[in-house]
């Protein structure tokens, strides 16, 4: 009886304290069929809760799943065979798709960089509760002849209910949904956004016609962070469902997807294309957390954390033989490894009815160089281990060390010992689906400014797109002066946006 009324009174009371976005809510289930079961208490919350409640037996699995090469498949990764103009264009990507976040305050990119036609990127007011409408903007490159559609990462409480609406669903990537499909699962709350940019805004359309304008010759290049890697992957997506360009005339760039679309779309984003014509690319860096959740990892993991719990001695002894085995190459009996099935075969009836989604495209990722370099050996995993052992440390001292690593990572380009690399088969990413939270390292891993990092791009970079740092320039002021100001007023603006316009409706939401 309780949850009869004590539901349908916090949905009461939430209304009252953020109306706004309670008749966002009710807007989106009404133009999506997809939204009807868009309420947290369908998200696997109380398996989250086990998982956040249980740091030992959490990290115990992560490390133990280092050594069965579920975080990093050793045997599987190669280094990346990515050429000259590959990298320079995943560079010139991760540029923009960093600087979308910043642009309410920097304003527009200077022009030699690019010249923005459209944009529509809220940081504040009535726009950043809306569901499933991502900030983006469209720019022309007239000396590399692109048109670039940038699509911003999740800012907004509109951005973040959009990641929560996630439980995977069968939807149509045809032509305004038709019942001719084809049908993949995916996320719903990240195809409603790009179908929201594809159909309703005809975000499509405009660059047909900007292409249409003696501009025939022109490539379009799609990127974004985060949400707007996810959005990109998915509009990627219906464009090859719908013939809507051939795939030479654009590419997509996902910079720190979620997990977005089945293995039939998975396989779809790479078919009939060896590597070098593939036109769809995730990039992922170490443990990001974001690259790997799932409403179905979640589960898992929470039913592996209850396992380990039950059982502490039997797994805690497992790791240290499995450990020695791969380190000092003692033998290990197929009786020890087949106590592992409990923990390795989760699925339950109910969980493996939730389909596995997978990122889209050819994958390259950032791993700790111990797991490709041969240069390591035979010490490659306990290389790892160390790693591991050093993430999901419990000690404060630390966990500040990692957060002041990376605000120094933020502002200059540092070594962080990570390689790019890829699977050997482009169709395998089994261990996306497979989820491991190395402590606040997998919160880091997502930062945008550690994947800029990986591409030779420091914020001090980001910052010179601007007109603003250009404007400053003309003035001849040094350069270390400007960088030193512009860094105070973005991290001050910036604070006041993410604290007025994100963090009070996150906890409105939740309360």
């Amino acid at each position: 009886m309780n949850r009869f009324i004590i539901e349908p009174l916090g949905k009461l009371l939430y209304a009252i304290a953020d109306p706004i976005t309670t008749v966002n809510i009710l807007k989106y289930k009404k133009a999506n069929k997809n939204a009807s079961d868009i309420e947290l208490n369908n998200l696997p919350l109380i398996e989250l809760n086990n998982v956040a409640t249980n740091d030992d037996e959490l990290n115990l699995w992560n490390k133990l799943s280092a050594m069965i090469d579920y975080t990093y498949p050793m045997n599987k990764l190669q280094k990346t065979t990515a050429d000259q103009d590959l990298w320079k264009e995943l560079k010139y990507c991760m540029k923009f798709a960093a600087y979308s976040y910043f642009m309410p305050i920097l304003g527009k990119p200077d022009p030699k960089h690019i010249v923005i036609k459209e944009q529509d990127i809220p940081a504040m007011g009535h726009k950043t509760k809306h569901i499933a409408e991502p900030g983006y903007f469209i720019g022309i490159d007239k000396r590399k002849k692109r048109i670039l559609l940038c699509i911003r990462g999740t800012m907004t409480i509109g951005d973040t209910i959009t990641d929560l609406h996630a439980i995977p669903d069968r939807l149509s990537f045809g032509k305004h949904q038709d019942e001719n499909g084809p049908f993949y699962y995916c996320h719903p709350g990240i195809f409603n956004a790009a179908n929201h940019l594809h159909e309703t805004l005809n975000v499509t359309g405009k660059i047909k016609q900007y292409l249409a304008e003696g501009r025939e010759d022109y490539k379009v290049f799609v990127t974004g962070h985060s949400l707007g890697a996810g959005v990109c992957s998915i509009l990627g997506l219906l464009w090859k469902a719908q013939n809507v360009f051939q795939d030479e005339e654009f590419k997509c760039f996902s910079f720190a997807s979620p997990l977005v679309i089945d293995k039939d779309g998975a396989d779809k984003s790479i078919s009939n294309m060896n590597d070098s014509q593939i036109n769809m690319i995730s990039v992922a860096v170490e443990s990001d957390i974001v690259t790997r959740l799932s409403v179905k990892g979640i589960i898992q993991l929470s039913k592996r954390v209850q396992e380990i719990r039950e059982n502490p001695p039997i797994y805690k002894t497992l790791y240290d033989r499995i450990q020695a085995s791969r380190i000092k190459t003692e033998k290990i009996s197929r009786a020890e490894l087949d106590s592992l099935v409990p923990i390795t075969n989760v699925l339950d009836e109910k969980t493996d009815k939730i389909e596995d989604l997978y990122p889209a495209g050819r994958v390259l990722w950032f791993v700790p160089d111990c797991v490709v370099d041969n240069d390591f050996g035979s010490s490659k995993y306990e290389q790892l281990s160390n790693l591991v052992e050093l993430q999901t440390s419990a000690f404060s001292s630390v966990r500040v060390i990692q957060l002041l690593y990376d605000m120094i990572s933020a502002l200059y380009v540092v070594d962080n010992n990570e390689k790019l690399c890829e699977f050997k088969d482009v169709s395998d990413r089994f261990e996306f689906t497979q989820m491991i939270i190395h402590g606040s390292e997998s919160f880091h891993a997502h930062l945008p400014t550690r994947y800029s990092n990986g591409f030779g791009i420091d914020l001090i970079d980001i910052f010179r797109m601007s007109q603003t740092y250009q404007r400053l320039e003309r003035l001849k002021i040094p350069d270390s002066i400007i960088d030193i100001l512009l860094l105070i007023i973005i991290v001050i603006l910036f604070s006041v946006l993410r604290f007025i316009g994100f963090i009070g409706d996150v906890i409105d939401l939740i309360f």
